[in-house]
């Protein structure tokens, strides 16, 4: 003869209902706080950080400058960081007065080399604005790959 024995289900209390919900919730907000959805800015290659301003900077920073990703940037002209910390130019463009423009052309550049107004800037010198009237130049990067601050 096969018995069984009939067991009352037992339910968590109200209390250990509440705490499981609690946690959960938290782990919700966690996660859709630390990455549920994509960075805003732009990947600019440094191994996928997006720039964001507030990093403490080592020493601080010039009047002209931001810090961004621990980096002193200048937003006037920066090409990674233009006119926002980690709002990269696209490819054939500079950054003038906190805006990505397109990179003015009348040189007749090969070899690889990319046209920077009236120059061909080569593979060490990025296309950036000096500041002033004078439009794009081809300069040796600053620190960090940064375009030098404008005069």
């Amino acid at each position: 003869m096969v018995c069984f024995v009939r067991q009352r289900l037992r339910f968590p209390s109200a209390r250990v209902v509440a705490e499981r919900l609690a946690a959960v919730l938290l782990l919700t907000a966690l996660i859709g706080a630390c990455g549920g959805s994509p960075q805003s800015g732009t990947q600019t290659g440094d191994e996928g950080d997006v720039a964001k301003p507030g990093v403490t900077c080592t020493g601080g920073c010039a009047s002209a400058q931001t810090c961004c990703v621990k980096t002193c940037v200048t937003l006037d002209n920066d090409l990674k960081n233009c006119g926002a910390c980690g709002k990269a130019c696209q490819s054939g463009q500079y950054c003038k007065s906190n805006q990505c423009l397109p990179i003015p052309c009348s040189a007749s550049c090969g070899g690889g080399a990319e046209c920077c107004g009236s120059a061909c800037c080569g593979a060490a010198e990025l296309c950036c604005d000096p500041g002033g009237d004078a439009g794009p130049q081809c300069s040796a990067p600053a620190l960090g790959n940064l375009c030098p601050a404008p005069r």
